[in-house]
């Protein structure tokens, strides 16, 4: 579905066991990511998402379930480190780890900073229908709960919680 995210989220409270043990992953395997937002209401979001050598800005509609319009598009990087900065001290820091594996794609974000501690692996999924094999690392599905979302971490960190 074009222009339709349809992502699940679950709790990882460990990595151990979940990537083989022949290979486990350092920095250098995963992205980088700082990530602001610029509005957020109704549900709604405005995003600006660096890489190392990339920027985006994601516009997302309302969610509902595990389903929302998303629309992103490149744009200039030094125009996104100024927008940015418009969002501090808002902002979230993770490095995302790919993993293919015998239960599809999975995003695993290990969130830095003021999230420290916190790890959510995401599956993105063709139709909110699909299925999906959920790997025994994973814990609690928190796909509906919006503390888990990023840009509620953003104004409302993990370490926080605590």
């Amino acid at each position: 579905m074009e222009n339709v995210e349809v992502e699940r989220k679950f709790l990882v409270p460990t990595l151990d066991g979940v990537w083989p043990s022949y290979h486990q992953p350092d920095a250098r395997d995963g992205t980088p990511i700082v990530q602001g937002f610029l509005h957020k209401a109704k549900g709604r979001t405005v995003r600006i998402r660096l890489t190392s050598d990339h920027a985006t800005l994601t516009l997302k509609g309302p969610r509902e379930g595990s389903v929302r319009i998303e629309y992103e598009a490149e744009i200039d990087f030094d125009f996104g480190k100024e927008l940015l900065a418009l969002c501090e001290p808002n902002t979230v820091s993770k490095i995302r780890y790919p993993l293919i594996s015998d239960h599809g794609f999975w995003a695993i974000d290990v969130f830095l900073d003021r999230n420290e501690g916190l790890i959510i692996a995401e599956a993105e999924l063709e139709h909110p229908t699909s299925e999906l094999r959920v790997p025994q690392w994973c814990g609690h599905e928190v796909t509906d709960d919006e503390r888990f979302y990023n840009e509620y971490l953003a104004e409302h960190p993990y370490a926080d919680w605590q």
